[in-house]
């Protein structure tokens, strides 16, 4: 699998809560319709038609166009970097598809790709290649190793949390049980109907954790 860094800022919105919340990301380019059969050729051509001299660098926009067109696949990774957050944001990429309700120039968001996300990570915890590929300069990026090899192990593959049973979670001896069920017990016949409630839901409570007799 393959790993790839976007910014949160396409089409120069901050659009990280939106994606994060809706579970999606986008590369912004409204105006240049579905692109899920275009070659280069015509992407180029499009791109051209609609920006036109607006392009700093064409063939740097047409690049990561076509890598999150053609190149990322269903079930590679994102990191998404948002400026000034500490965290970096992994999620496990879908298919592209064109969304024409929003392709227009308020929210330039057509060209997206839905996220399952699994983990928001600090930056601190990155290892030295991958956070100084995260703070390159284009829109969108191809990391140069798998997605196995980044250093994101922990974070692809969480451990679950151990078991721990009743008894090795809490060892108290036998007198100090008996006196605090006492405790109870007096609390049973309080005037307090919330105080007896409540002793009540924790003598039940205790006597489901025992074992039959």
């Amino acid at each position: 699998m393959k790993l790839y860094r976007m910014s949160s800022r396409p089409h120069g919105t901050d659009r990280l809560a939106s994606f994060l919340e809706d579970c999606f990301v986008s590369i912004g380019w409204p105006g240049i319709g579905n692109l899920e059969h275009t070659d280069r050729e015509e992407l180029r051509e499009r791109l051209a038609a609609v920006y036109g001299s607006k392009l700093l660098d064409p063939e740097e926009a047409a690049a990561g166009i076509e890598l999150f067109v053609h190149a990322m696949r269903d079930g590679d990774y994102v990191l998404l970097t948002s400026p000034g957050d500490e965290y970096v944001y992994l999620g496990d990429l879908g298919d592209y598809f064109y969304d024409e309700q929003f392709d227009d120039e308020i929210e330039g968001l057509c060209h997206r790709r839905g996220v399952t996300w699994l983990s928001r990570i600090p930056q601190a915890d990155l290892d030295i290649p991958l956070k100084s590929w995260l703070g390159g300069g284009a829109g969108v990026s191809v990391y140069h190793l798998p997605a196995e090899q980044a250093g994101l192990d922990r974070w692809l593959n969480p451990q679950p949390e151990p078991q721990i049973s009743r008894a090795e979670r809490v060892r108290v001896d036998t007198k100090t049980i008996e006196e605090a069920l006492e405790i109870l017990k007096s609390a049973l016949r309080s005037e307090d109907p919330e105080r007896r409630e409540r002793a009540a839901a924790a003598i039940l409570g205790y006597a489901g954790g025992q074992p039959l007799s």
